[in-house]
């Protein structure tokens, strides 16, 4: 433990203390990334506003995406992935530049008004569709009859009041989308977290969350990563 300590304050350090520009600095931030830092149990956003392709696959498809979408991925020369994650602006859906650089960087409180970043991820394989995903999940519900959520969603609770699960649903993009947000007690001043996990044409999964209070956004959220998934996929690997 105290070497992993050690090893994460030295790269730190480096960041700090030595002086980069232009490629060169790209260059060094990327080879920083998530991936060498998987060793030290470290987690790193790696943005870039390089808009070069890379080509890389997520179990059995392959991508290829402009570097500025990508923020977290193994090897940024790519190549093949456990997983990949992206960010961009909403309701822009830009990734990373001069334009959107406030958007993805200031603190919550100091965002550009009418502008907020949402990060996402390419998983492998998820073994069950949106439609039995949904299923599994309506035993646990407080009632399989459903209460009227907000924007023409049917809404579902799980758990007891102080650990509550609302479960948000409606047919959307072809598909069920089924948003859980984890609220809070009143107690606890924090925003609750909604979230999304739901299996892609390619079967591939895709994965992201952003606060409850942005719920009016989930069904473009969707459809718009989901075009953008389409867009980024070149083919799948042959066996």
């Amino acid at each position: 433990m105290g070497r992993r300590l050690s090893q994460i304050i030295w790269l730190l350090v480096l960041m700090i203390v030595v002086p980069m520009s232009g490629a060169l600095a790209q260059q060094q931030s990327d080879s920083l990334n998530a991936g060498n830092l998987k060793m030290l149990g470290a987690y790193i956003n790696v943005p870039s506003m390089d808009t070069s392709p890379v080509e890389f696959s997520v179990g059995n498809v392959r991508y290829r995406a402009p570097r500025n979408y990508l923020v977290n991925m193994e090897s940024y020369k790519g190549g093949p992935q456990m997983s990949v994650s992206f960010e961009l602006t909403v309701p822009s859906f830009e990734p990373f530049s001069d334009k959107t650089k406030d958007c993805m960087t200031k603190p919550l409180a100091y965002l550009p008004p009418g502008c907020f970043p949402v990060e996402f991820h390419i998983i492998s394989s998820v073994p069950v569709s949106d439609d039995q995903a949904f299923h599994n999940a309506s035993n646990l519900f407080h009632s399989q009859t459903p209460k009227q959520g907000p924007y023409g969603f049917e809404l579902y609770e799980t758990g007891p009041d102080d650990a509550r699960i609302e479960t948000y649903r409606k047919d959307a993009n072809g598909h069920t989308l089924m948003i859980d947000c984890f609220v809070h007690p009143p107690s606890v001043q924090r925003e609750s977290i909604c979230s999304n996990t739901s299996r892609l044409k390619n079967q591939n999964g895709l994965e992201y969350s952003f606060n409850k209070n942005r719920l009016q956004y989930a069904e473009q959220i969707d459809g718009e990563l989901r075009k953008l998934l389409d867009s980024f996929t070149i083919g799948e690997i042959k066996p």
